[in-house]
């Protein structure tokens, strides 16, 4: 998702909240995400490093885990 042409431009929250690459997601969740893995919603997903990427890949599994587990 995060290789894909045409993303150069977009903050990391516009890429997760755009065309609902995530069924879902909402903009409460969006913020549980990027604060669990110290993102900061306005960086250029072209400035990610490998271990944000990995710390946001973690963050979507555990906040959409703790959604299920919570019964939304």
């Amino acid at each position: 998702m995060i290789s894909a042409k045409g993303i150069e431009k977009l903050s990391v929250k516009a890429l997760l909240a755009t065309e609902q690459r995530i069924p879902g997601l909402g903009n409460g969740s969006l913020q549980d995400i990027l604060f669990n893995a110290r993102i900061h919603p306005k960086k250029k997903v072209t400035t990610l490093t490998d271990n944000e990427k990995e710390q946001l890949f973690y963050s979507i599994k555990a906040t959409l885990q703790e959604m299920v587990d919570k019964g939304g």
